[in-house]
């Protein structure tokens, strides 16, 4: 078994649509036990709209969101606002990637 590196890197990583932090690191097990070896951490969050949920939305196994929507104003606005405060509470992060909607931020 290999031993994960110290960390010497850190990725802020935006979910999709409809997606959430806990949904996507889950889906990147792969690509973080790759990482790890390299000293890359990758840390997740949670976009700042939240969808309607089918069951509980304070459960975070059924948490959807996404950056910002067309149907709400102000809301790319807010999107910006939310990962500036992101960096200044959690960073600092040597680089950021997205999915789907996410990269679109992390293109911003």
């Amino acid at each position: 078994k290999q031993l994960a590196a110290a960390v010497q890197m850190r990725v802020l990583v935006l979910h999709g649509y409809s997606g959430s932090a806990l949904w996507q690191q889950r889906r990147d097990r792969l690509l973080q036990r790759l990482l790890a070896p390299l000293g890359v951490e990758l840390h997740y969050v949670d976009g700042p709209v939240l969808l309607s949920c089918p069951d509980d939305p304070d459960d975070p196994e059924d948490r959807r969101c996404c950056w910002w929507t067309p149907w709400k104003r102000g809301s790319w606005e807010a999107c910006m606002a939310h990962i500036a405060s992101i960096f200044e509470r959690e960073g600092p992060f040597d680089g950021v990637m997205g999915y789907s909607e996410g990269a679109a931020c992390a293109g911003a």
